[in-house]
């Protein structure tokens, strides 16, 4: 399967949740996560209050953004382990920069 271009990429990880695992996979230091760990990172650059969000924060990863990003082969998701694989993705590593420097702003790509 190709690879979409950084451009179509970006589009389709435009979401704020998206853009935030992204960011946190890249700067990683494993290449496998726990969501909890990922949902953790999310709330905490959505709210101060990490517990009230943490749980209906996992419940969107593990549903929604998860899998898309799976879907495109972006990201290995293993529901059952509830753990996220990153291996480095040619147009997300394009686009990363771009994802990180423009938090809910496009950048021209």
């Amino acid at each position: 399967m190709p690879h979409p271009s950084a451009k179509a990429t970006y589009r389709r990880v435009a979401r704020h949740r998206r853009q935030s695992v992204l960011t946190y996979l890249r700067e990683a230091d494993d290449r496998v996560v726990p969501i909890d760990e990922l949902a953790d990172y999310v709330a905490s650059q959505e709210s101060e209050s990490l517990s009230s969000q943490r749980d209906t924060i996992t419940v969107d990863l593990a549903y929604v953004h998860l899998p898309l990003l799976d879907d495109m082969g972006v990201i290995e998701f293993d529901r059952r382990s509830e753990r996220v694989r990153f291996d480095g993705h040619a147009a997300i590593d394009e686009a990363g920069d771009a994802i990180t420097a423009n938090r809910g702003e496009t950048p021209r790509l």
